[in-house]
């Protein structure tokens, strides 16, 4: 057991255990106490910024000058809304407001240093009624947030990319519904039918959509496909929502893990133009042999 009791300090929103005596803190002079936290943000590895209440900075530690590019001095003259991105001030001025008058309070935002770098922090504030300050940490989380913008550059991307394939991006369970569980926008256009009524009501199935005299054809090229592990393609019929009937061509394959089957994916198009432009081809290519054969029955022997 300890012989003088652990003590908990709160600097700047951090908890710090200092090994010192209890009775001997509470005797402590009001101004030794003030200049061991004043050292202690003054040597906080972290940046840290004292924001009074108007707004202004009261001080800054050396990491928060270290952060930003600029002086302590530099700092209280400008004010923090001259280390924000121009298109974030309003949303910093806000947060600021809210921070004056909540005891804790947290928010994001980017900063632009004098070279010209942005950087994101999240601040995390503790509002000090008897210095009238809040006491703010700043955590880089520059890398964090690009990391997040590209995920979400690569979701509009795909998004845009789906949207624009004439016909659908499907995943699905391999049963005889063909349970979906993605299903991109354009099978709408396709099928009649919404995202929504797949995946979210489960109005319909795509097994539905298929064309009844075609459904078992479709099953045994997708599970023979599976049993070689290769890519398959087919023709069928479905009947969109309308009542229409449309072919469709679909390549896709399955997704294992392990050598077990965890779904199918793959794109299914519509082609009923092209397989009535074939018909209507090949009608008249009938219809040309048989006038020729005609015309041959027809002739005489010179």
């Amino acid at each position: 057991m300890l012989s003088r009791p652990l003590e908990v300090w709160t600097i700047s929103g951090l908890i710090l255990l200092g090994a010192c005596g209890l009775m001997e803190k509470r005797c402590m002079p009001i101004s030794v106490a003030a200049k061991d936290e004043d050292r202690l943000f003054l040597l906080q590895p972290l940046p840290c910024v004292d924001i009074g209440l108007d707004g202004g900075i009261v001080r800054a530690n050396p990491a928060f000058c270290a952060m930003t590019g600029r002086s302590e001095d530099d700092l209280r003259e400008r004010g923090l809304l001259a280390t924000v991105c121009q298109d974030a001030r309003d949303d910093v001025i806000r947060a600021l407001l809210q921070a004056a008058q909540s005891d804790v309070s947290n928010f994001d935002s980017p900063i632009c240093r004098t070279d010209g770098e942005v950087r994101w922090l999240q601040w995390h504030g503790v509002r000090v009624p008897t210095r009238n300050v809040v006491q703010f940490i700043a955590y880089d989380v520059t890398s964090a947030r690009c990391m997040i913008d590209a995920h979400q550059e690569r979701e509009r991307f795909l998004s845009t990319l789906l949207s624009n394939l004439p016909g659908m991006v499907y995943r699905c369970k391999n049963d005889p519904q063909w349970t979906m569980e993605f299903m991109s926008a354009g099978c709408e256009a396709l099928t009649g039918y919404g995202v929504d009524e797949y995946l979210e009501h489960r109005t319909i199935t795509f097994g539905e959509v298929i064309h009844p005299e075609d459904a078992d054809g479709v099953w045994q090229v997708v599970q023979a496909a599976l049993a070689n592990a290769v890519p398959f393609t087919i023709q069928y019929r479905i009947r969109t929502k309308s009542g229409d009937e449309r072919w469709c061509y679909e390549q896709g394959r399955g997704v294992f893990a392990d050598g077990e089957l965890l779904a199918l994916e793959g794109f299914i198009t519509d082609i009923t133009d092209r397989v009535q432009a074939e018909d209507e081809l090949r009608g008249r290519l009938s219809l040309i042999e048989a006038q020729r054969q005609q015309i041959a029955d027809l002739s005489l022997p010179i």
